[in-house]
């Protein structure tokens, strides 16, 4: 079996990297999804929460940035 490299999908708008890219035609960042929160706060210490990538699978989930004092993970 050939190995391919993977290549992350490319926003449409600003050729970021995207997050969304299943449910629409076009992909898009988190930045310019037009439904989804553009931050958001974490439920267990109430700070804000960034798109993380899972580096095993690559897909994408929102983490708290007050990591490694809180591990909470949120699925996108």
């Amino acid at each position: 079996m050939r190995k391919v490299p993977y290549s992350p999908p490319k926003c449409t708008v600003c050729s970021g990297l995207a997050t969304v890219f299943a449910s629409s035609k076009e992909p898009r960042c988190v930045r310019h999804q037009r439904d989804a929160p553009k931050t958001k706060k974490c439920g267990k210490c109430g700070a804000l929460m960034m798109v993380r990538e899972n580096k095993k699978n690559h897909s994408y989930f929102w983490g708290c940035t007050n990591y490694p004092k809180c591990f909470n993970a949120v699925s996108i």
